[in-house]
């Protein structure tokens, strides 16, 4: 799996985020919607979005900036359709639903990533503190100089 940094344009909120969409919020069902916002065609992006966002995680730091491109033209489109109040009760939750757990995924790839750099990065400094008390070359035996019973160097008694 290919690792991605997921960063955020403000600490305060989220990029996949349609917080402000919750499902009590007021919401219209006229249909006076271009036809790039009719509740159809973003019920069906909202559909396809959590498993782009996954698919952009695996692949490479291209599909992701993709995926951003997409989905900020899909929150673009909501915000529109709920502008000119054709926003149905139905997609508002579903958009609420998606982006709720896109951005658990988002927050939880956040975290493993710094976790995995964490432990990388502890690696590296035990393997430097190790390869600086003990050279490999010249026959010198890794280690405190004792067996398992505690007699002095492997071979020596």
């Amino acid at each position: 799996m290919a690792q991605h940094k997921v960063t955020h344009p403000h600490p305060d909120s989220h990029p996949y985020s349609y917080s402000h969409l919750h499902p009590d919020s007021h919401l219209s069902s006229t249909s006076m919607c271009p036809s790039t916002v009719n509740a159809s065609s973003l019920h069906s992006r909202l559909l396809t979005a959590e498993d782009d966002f996954l698919v952009a995680l695996e692949a490479d730091e291209s599909a992701l900036t993709s995926f951003s491109l997409s989905w900020t033209s899909l929150q673009h489109d909501i915000q529109c359709a709920q502008s000119a109040g054709c926003l149905t009760q139905e997609v508002a939750e579903l958009a609420y639903i998606v982006s709720t757990r896109i951005t658990t995924i988002a927050e939880a790839f956040e975290e493993f990533d710094k976790v995995a750099q964490d432990l990388s990065d502890e690696l590296g400094r035990d393997l430097d503190q190790l390869l600086g008390r003990s050279p490999i070359s010249g026959g010198v035996e890794l280690g405190n100089g004792t067996n398992d019973n505690g007699k002095g160097a492997v071979g020596q008694s």
